[in-house]
């Protein structure tokens, strides 16, 4: 079992759910494998099962009890990095670099809703991309420095 894996598979067997006891150790293995992102032919292939059972395995209610704790748990580190993920985007806003400011941009209109995918529009022949790079490196909409 990979290092990953065994980590997981401490994690969720340490804070499982009430619920879960009397889940034999091994299915808390299908379950780490699972939240570790493999897909069940693989964890069929790992632990010796057929697909069907590691199906059945997941779905069962200790298993789905499992999931929801880990991903509650998940949540709450996520939450957690907020402020950090914001202080690392807004030095990066601020980054001589143009290309590190695009990519900060980016993430910033994606994170806040207001990206709109790209549909191809230019206007001028100008991309908003084209724009927001001149805004970056401080011309104004002619190409001419402010």
């Amino acid at each position: 079992m990979d290092p990953v894996t065994a980590n997981t598979q401490q994690h969720v067997i340490k804070h499982s759910p009430q619920n879960t006891k009397g889940f034999p150790l091994r299915w808390h293995r299908v379950v780490a494998m699972h939240l570790d992102g493999m897909k069940d032919k693989d964890i069929a292939l790992a632990c010796g099962y057929t697909e069907n059972s590691v199906y059945r395995i997941l779905h069962l209610p200790q298993a789905q009890a499992i999931r929801q704790q880990s991903l509650g748990h998940t949540a709450q580190r996520l939450e957690a990095k907020f402020n950090k993920v914001v202080d690392v985007i807004d030095a990066c806003l601020d980054d001589p670099e143009p290309a590190i400011r695009l990519s900060a941009t980016d993430k910033w209109f994606k994170a806040t809703g207001k990206y709109q995918p790209d549909k191809g529009t230019t206007i001028n022949n100008f991309t908003a991309e084209d724009l927001v790079v001149q805004m970056l490196n401080g011309d104004n909409i002619n190409g001419n420095k402010q």
